[in-house]
């Protein structure tokens, strides 16, 4: 039986953007400017839970994000780099209010 190695050692802040701006634009291209902006408001009252799940799928948003970046789909939630990239990439997302930071003047076209 062949054990994955971890894909990198540390994490680079151009890896959580680049996962961040991904997982923005395709959560833009599933969901409504309405339901956005009630996913926003209710993330502003309850920081710890992410309205989102409310809406869609955003697990598989965001490993179809990892995925981009990785060009592989060939990774493990049980890679420590990939989780810590899934969960600071997310904060960062959920702190943009979900648009892309290159995007940020204005939401994304569907």
């Amino acid at each position: 039986m062949k054990i994955k190695q971890p894909i990198q050692s540390s994490i680079r802040k151009a890896e959580i953007q680049s996962v961040s701006d991904r997982f923005s634009r395709i959560l833009n291209r599933w969901l409504t400017d309405e339901e956005l902006t009630k996913i926003n408001e209710q993330n502003i009252k309850e920081p710890q839970y992410c309205a989102t799940h409310e809406y869609c799928d955003p697990n598989e948003a965001i490993c179809i994000a990892v995925d981009e970046l990785l060009n592989t789909s060939d990774w493990s939630l049980d890679d420590p780099f990939i989780l810590e990239l899934i969960t600071k990439a997310w904060e960062l997302s959920s702190q943009n209010q979900f648009v892309p930071t290159n995007n940020l003047t204005e939401r994304t076209s569907r």
